[in-house]
């Protein structure tokens, strides 16, 4: 959006050049060419547009209650079965998802080879995703039919 305003700008310049009295300096003329684009823009039915769908589309994904219960809710449930796992899955687990290091960065942190913390990682997955599997079904045990 910036370099096409700007060179609307130079475009304008180069049109009116010779409307050009030097009875100011050049980037004053410049500056004024500048401020005649942006008053053009502000008033285009392009710009109005784009602030309307962006309106809309800022009121349209606000966050409600309820998501934010329920993500939060998710969260802790990660979390509880993400501390239940032993020591050896859980911090390779924190080291990727949560720090962001790369396997072989991990590997120079637990001093472990790469293909012992990829060991540990499928293994802490498949343990984490059975925990979480199995919360999951530990409401429905709890209601009557």
């Amino acid at each position: 959006m910036q370099k096409k305003f700007v060179q609307d700008v130079f475009l304008a310049y180069y049109r009116q050049q010779h409307c050009f009295e030097q009875r100011a300096s050049l980037k004053t003329y410049l500056v004024k060419i500048t401020v005649h684009k942006s008053h053009d823009h502000l008033r285009s039915w392009k710009n109005k547009r784009y602030l309307l769908f962006e309106k809309i589309h800022i009121r349209a994904s606000k966050r409600t209650p309820e998501t934010d219960l329920i993500e939060a809710d998710e969260r802790i449930t990660l979390k509880t079965a993400l501390f239940e796992l032993p020591i050896v899955y859980r911090e390779v687990l924190i080291l990727y998802y949560y720090q962001e290091l790369k396997v072989g960065d991990i590997a120079d942190v637990l001093a472990c080879s790469e293909n012992t913390v990829k060991t540990r990682l499928r293994r802490a997955r498949h343990r984490l995703q059975g925990k979480l599997e199995q919360s999951d079904w530990e409401v429905l045990e709890d209601d009557i039919f």
